[in-house]
């Protein structure tokens, strides 16, 4: 069985780009397309983002905060893991032996949070993940990999390695000119248990 999983962030909101990712989904035949940074609002007319053969599924943070920074198209056939934080920007789902997690942890903390407990929030739905399953997450936890002297990456990969997980080697996956100086990070990585993962 093969399947294909995008993760993009997409900056600026979903709408503004909408029929490139319409585009990329149909030529690539994509089973599920996590888009970060969607910038939907609760109450808006989402109409306009129906594409055929696929569903749009927002993050619980549609309602609870009223914006979804976290959308994914996917194919039917996706079961959706149900009972996650309404504050996350996670979506979880299960497709025969896998589980396949997109997630977007964003900078801004919220009334009486921490850096740390806004992370450890997050990692309190990731271990729900069944670990008998082949496990896929796809994301960017605002966590710099290049860094590896920062408290949340320690807590991040201490908790990769307590799970029997790995991080696959994705490279640069942001880079910017910020008055004249290029800033590169590795922020959007693959964590998986599966040997069957191929990066493209």
């Amino acid at each position: 069985m093969s399947m294909k999983i995008y993760y993009w962030n997409c900056a600026a909101g979903l709408l503004k780009k909408l029929d490139y990712v319409r585009d990329l989904i149909k030529e690539n035949d994509v089973d599920l397309f996590f888009i970060a940074e969607a910038e939907l609002r609760y109450g808006s007319d989402l109409g306009c983002l129906t594409l055929s053969g696929y569903d749009l599924i927002t993050s619980n943070t549609f309602a609870s905060r009223g914006k979804s920074r976290l959308v994914c198209y996917k194919k039917q056939g996706f079961e959706s893991l149900t009972g996650l934080n309404e504050f996350n920007d996670i979506l979880v789902f299960n497709y025969k032996s896998y589980t396949i997690v997109g997630l977007y942890r964003g900078f801004k903390l919220f009334e009486g949070e921490t850096e740390l407990s806004n992370f450890l929030r997050l990692l309190l739905d990731m271990n729900k993940l069944n670990p008998e399953k082949e496990i896929v997450v796809v994301g960017d936890f605002n966590i710099d990999q290049q860094k590896n002297d920062t408290r949340l990456h320690k807590e991040l990969n201490d908790w990769i390695l307590e799970k029997g997980l790995s991080v696959m080697n994705t490279g640069i996956t942001r880079a910017r000119l910020v008055n004249g100086n290029l800033q590169e990070s590795e922020l959007d990585i693959v964590i998986t248990n599966s040997i069957k993962i191929n990066l493209l």
